[in-house]
């Protein structure tokens, strides 16, 4: 599903309790109410853009799918619940370049991803790292396109 831009607010049980596995939310939206996602066990990644500044509780609770999450933004203040029951979901991932994040939110660790890169011909050129404990995983993107 993807979300028109002339969207700015996401309602309360929006989409509570159905089938989708992928939505897309466009940087128009600043806020997604209480149960918004709530037990959307086929969701299994989502992209919460710098614009949201507030997240209802439960937003995500059930979604035991989930096993991305990622904020483009600085950090917004943590609801109540909003991540219970999503036991397939280790970490909550930021940008490099995002501020005010503790060590934890949602009851899920943050994790920093990195990013290194410069300018080709056809796009961005970036190397992302993600330490997850003992392993560290690389994979690199020219563009869009995921080359490991």
């Amino acid at each position: 599903i993807t979300i028109p831009s002339s969207v700015t607010s996401i309602g309360n049980s929006a989409f509570q309790d159905c089938s989708l596995t992928s939505i897309t939310i466009p940087s128009s939206v600043t806020s997604i109410g209480k149960s918004t996602f709530q037990d959307c066990k086929d969701l299994t990644s989502i992209t919460i853009p710098s614009s949201v500044t507030s997240i209802g509780d439960f937003a995500f609770a059930g979604c035991s799918g989930l096993t991305y999450f990622k904020f483009e933004g600085n950090t917004i203040s943590e609801s109540n619940n909003v991540l219970y029951d999503t036991p397939n979901l280790s970490s909550v991932y930021i940008n490099p370049d995002a501020t005010g994040w503790g060590s934890t939110w949602g009851g899920k660790p943050v994790v920093k991803l990195g990013r290194v890169g410069n300018a080709v011909k056809y796009g961005e050129t970036q190397l992302i790292k993600i330490n997850l404990g003992e392993i560290t995983i690389y994979s690199m993107f020219i563009g869009d396109e995921q080359l490991f």
